[in-house]
């Protein structure tokens, strides 16, 4: 299959060297956002066919304090659910099988496709990383929304890892945006009708019925903080943090991930547009979803911004989707130089024509 070749990551001389760890919340070092892709292109492929599965239950640690459960508390809105395929999740959702009933949906205003779209080939990149694994690696995505990176996901496990691999989803598919940015309209606005009218949840299980029928997604529906604590240390391959980006639920997502992260695994994350010394981040707004830097123009997300500085420093990154590797207690910088990777086949038509235009 031909792809799209990652190039070298450039790493600021002074600032970090491959292989050095930084441990969580230790030492503060200034950083820069890391160069694009570049390269060729691929053919389109069909989308994969829906498929049958046994519906399963989520294994689950007993919280400290508490006694072992394989179910999740009620009192804290939280409910688990098995793989989806066409055939259950169609029988539920009969008006968007008849809207879509060959591919998924990401267009209109569903806010579907957000954010740089090379950057889920710099995703895919990563999961090749962990081809040595001897077993399916376990991937942990926190906000998936309507399922653009979940699909992701789960072709480059299905293509790119000897044995494949699991995901599970959390995400609360509720609304969590103030009065204010409601009544201002725009994307806020439209995200919070899809949240409350459950279209966002509703195209998510759509949207999967499309994933390769070997890799294995779960998802919870619930808050981050109610829903992590309950799973067991090192129970994770790979987590990518793309929820709430404001900065409270950002830092607690990277606390949670690490301790969810098996050594050796990808703490990674979307929306990293802008790094800055954790000292120069200290007075962002951490309520703040989306901002312009004044100086430099740039759009970025300060909760994003300033989590990832203080938890990790700076970190290998890739037109906004950042990675890093825990070693030893530490993390480590992710040279993604020479893998390639391939327009994921969920990608509309349009996207993936764009894509192939920036290449030649």
């Amino acid at each position: 299959m031909t792809g799209v070749r990652v190039p070298c990551v450039i790493v600021l001389a002074g600032l970090y060297q491959a292989g050095a760890a930084h441990r969580l919340a230790g030492r503060r070092m200034g950083g820069t956002r890391l160069p694009g892709v570049q390269g060729g292109t691929e053919g389109d492929e069909a989308a994969a066919p829906g498929r049958r599965a046994t519906p399963v239950e989520v294994g689950i640690r007993a919280r400290p304090g508490g006694t072992a459960t394989n179910r999740l508390d009620p009192a804290r809105s939280c409910a688990v659910h098995g793989p989806w395929n066409m055939g259950r999740a169609m029988s539920s959702l009969p008006e968007l099988a008849v809207l879509f009933p060959n591919e998924p949906y990401f267009l209109g205003n569903t806010m579907g496709v957000m954010g740089e779209p090379l950057r889920h080939l710099y995703m895919a990149a990563a999961v090749a990383t962990l081809q040595d694994l001897d077993r399916a690696v376990r991937v942990l995505e926190i906000g998936s929304w309507i399922g653009f990176s979940t699909l992701t996901w789960a072709q480059a496990l299905d293509e790119r890892v000897p044995h494949k691999g699991s995901i599970l989803c959390v995400d609360p598919w509720a609304s969590y945006w103030s009065p204010a940015e409601i009544q201002a309209g725009g994307v806020m606005a439209t995200m919070d009708f899809m949240a409350r009218s459950d279209l966002s949840y509703n195209l998510f299980r759509h949207n999967l019925t499309f994933a390769p029928p070997g890799v294995r997604i779960d998802h919870v529906r619930g808050r981050s903080e109610d829903v992590l604590p309950y799973f067991a240390d090192g129970a994770f391959d790979l987590v990518f943090i793309d929820g709430d980006h404001r900065y409270a639920a950002v830092a607690n997502e990277l606390r949670e991930a690490d301790r969810l992260l098996a050594d050796g695994g990808l703490l990674c994350g979307d929306d990293l547009e802008h790094q800055a010394p954790a000292s120069a981040c200290a007075a962002l707004d951490p309520a703040i979803h989306y901002r312009q830097d004044p100086a430099t123009g740039v759009r970025y997300h300060p909760g994003v911004t300033r989590a990832v500085a203080e938890a990790l420093g700076p970190v290998s990154a890739y037109e906004g989707f950042f990675v890093m590797r825990k070693l030893g207690g530490g993390y480590v910088p992710v040279d993604l130089s020479g893998r390639t990777a391939s327009i994921p086949r969920h990608f509309p038509p349009a996207l993936k024509a764009s894509i192939r235009s920036r290449f030649g």
